[in-house]
C-alpha cells in the first residue's frame, strides 16, 4: 500500500499565489473604505430621481438666468429681482401682489449667495429628502420658504427680500435632526458634525454681502422647519403623539396669525417702481 507524499513544490507554488494576491486584496479593501468615508461626508444618497437634485438645477438656472438679464440690460440686480416677483410688503398690502411671497421662494441675491447656497443644498438636501421621504421634504421646504418671507415682511416691512435661504435653511435644519438622532453618521461622526457647523456658518456670509436677505429670513426658515420636524419625529415615550401634534398647532398658528398682520398693520405706501 503507497502513502500519498506531499510535493513540496506544490506547497511553494500556492504559498507564493497567497503571498502575490494577499497586498492587492488589502489595496482593493482601502479603496472600497476611502471610496464610503468621502460618500458618508460629502452628497450622501445623492440620486439623480430625487426632489433636491431638479430643485437644484431650477434653482441654479434660475439665477444665472437672471444674472446674464441684469448684465445685458445694465440693470440694478435688486430691480430684476423686484421686476420678477421678490418680496416686497407695500406691494403686498396696497397693491394685492400676494403672490410676491411664493413667488420670491426659488430666488437668489447674488453670486455668493447662489454657491454658498448651492452647495449646501447638494451636501445635505439628499440625506434629508432620503430619511424624510419626498412628500415630507418637499412640504418643509416649501413652508420654510413661505415662513422666511413671512417673517422678513413683519420685522422688516420695507425691505426687498427673496426666500431662498428659506430652502437653504430648511435643509439645513431637517440635516440638524438627523445629527441629533446620530443615526447615519458612521464613524466620522465627529467630522461630520463639524463640517456641519462651518457650513452653518458660512450660510450667514452672504447676510453681510447681499441686501435681499436679512436675519429674519434665517429666523423664520428655523422656525417653521424646527416645528415640521418636530411634528414629523417618532418619540418613544408616552407624551411623544401629544408633543408632535402641539408643534404642529404652533406652526399653524404662526403661519396664520403672521398672514393676517401681513395685511392688518398698516405700512406706508413706497412705490418700488419709481426706483426701478
Amino acid at each position: 500500500m503507497e502513502i500519498p507524499t506531499i510535493n513540496q513544490l506544490d506547497l511553494s507554488i500556492d504559498q507564493q499565489h497567497i503571498n502575490q494576491s494577499q497586498p492587492q486584496s488589502n489595496k482593493n479593501l482601502r479603496v472600497k473604505h476611502k471610496n464610503v468615508s468621502i460618500g458618508s461626508i460629502l452628497f450622501k444618497q445623492f440620486n439623480i430621481c430625487s426632489v433636491t437634485f431638479p430643485l437644484s438645477i431650477v434653482l441654479l438656472l434660475y439665477f444665472w438666468i437672471l444674472f446674464i438679464y441684469q448684465q445685458v440690460n445694465e440693470e440694478l440686480f435688486s430691480c430684476v429681482l423686484y421686476n420678477c416677483g421678490a418680496k416686497f410688503r407695500p406691494d403686498i398690502q396696497h397693491r394685492s401682489q400676494f403672490y410676491r411671497m411664493l413667488i420670491s421662494i426659488p430666488q437668489f441675491g447674488g453670486i455668493s449667495h447662489i454657491i454658498i447656497g448651492f452647495v449646501t443644498i447638494q451636501m445635505y438636501g439628499y440625506i434629508s429628502e432620503y430619511k424624510y421621504g419626498r412628500l415630507k421634504y418637499s412640504l418643509v421646504l416649501f413652508l420654510a420658504g413661505y415662513s422666511s418671507n413671512l417673517m422678513s415682511s413683519l420685522v422688516y416691512p420695507y425691505s426687498l427680500t427673496v426666500g431662498s435661504y428659506g430652502i437653504v435653511f430648511g435643509v439645513l435644519t431637517l440635516y440638524g435632526f438627523i445629527i441629533i438622532q446620530q443615526k447615519q453618521l458612521g464613524q466620522y461622526k465627529k467630522l461630520i458634525i463639524g463640517i456641519y457647523f462651518l457650513v452653518f456658518c458660512i450660510n450667514f456670509v452672504p447676510i453681510i454681502s447681499i441686501n435681499q436677505i436679512d436675519i429674519a429670513c434665517i429666523f423664520g426658515a428655523i422656525l417653521s422647519t424646527l416645528l415640521m420636524g418636530i411634528f414629523f419625529q417618532k418619540f418613544d415615550f408616552q407624551r411623544g403623539q401629544l408633543i408632535s401634534y402641539a408643534a404642529l398647532a404652533l406652526q399653524l398658528i404662526y403661519l396664520i396669525i403672521g398672514t393676517t398682520l401681513l395685511f392688518t398693520i398698516e405700512v406706508e405706501d413706497i412705490q418700488m417702481s419709481r426706483f426701478c
